[in-house]
């Protein structure tokens, strides 16, 4: 999906109405753990393991199918964000 949205809040209300419970599940995780964080930096490098098998770039996770995402390994990658001391931003980015 290509958006225009200038924000997460605009974006969650042109997502498909399928995927969008997935999506405030997620941001809903970010928002609780990753306060003030603005991305992954290289925690997803270093849990490789945990990624095995999904469909994964630097700094994503891409999933085909909004009912297949773990919430657990999401959760893990960001607890592991917040312990590795990342820069905090003021915005927090899907």
């Amino acid at each position: 999906m290509v958006s225009e949205a200038k924000n997460v809040t605009d974006y969650l209300k042109e997502v498909p109405e399928k995927r969008k419970k997935t999506l405030q599940q997620m941001r809903k995780l970010f928002k609780e753990i990753l306060i003030g964080y603005e991305d992954i930096h290289d925690v997803m490098l270093s849990n490789k393991e945990l990624l095995k098998g999904l469909n994964h770039g630097k700094g994503c996770i891409r999933y085909s199918n909004p009912d297949k995402i773990d919430f657990e390994i999401i959760k893990k990658l960001l607890i592991a964000t917040v312990d590795q001391k990342a820069s905090p931003v003021e915005d927090i980015c899907l």
